[in-house]
């Protein structure tokens, strides 16, 4: 099953904030109770995850669900002037 853009871009945003955090899947998965596995599946879309499990992940994470769905703004090269 091909993941959604919608879930690539909330996967994606999990991956940032668990590398601020310093935290590997394992740490994400013991925080919410489960196996290493499942949170690894839905991370790479083989699991789809519902609106509800990605609010506890954010709270897992203390950032406000919109920001797991937020688009990340894109960098813009400047030039010397």
């Amino acid at each position: 099953m091909e993941k959604s853009a919608v879930m690539k871009r909330v996967s994606e945003n999990i991956k940032r904030r668990l590398e601020d955090l310093g935290w590997s899947h394992a740490d994400l998965a013991a925080e919410l109770g489960q196996h290493r596995s499942q949170v690894s599946r839905m991370l790479r879309g083989e699991n789809s995850a519902s609106v509800d499990y990605v609010e506890r992940v954010a709270g897992v994470l203390g950032v406000d669900v919109g920001v797991l769905f937020a688009k990340q703004a894109t960098r813009r090269r400047t030039t010397a002037a």
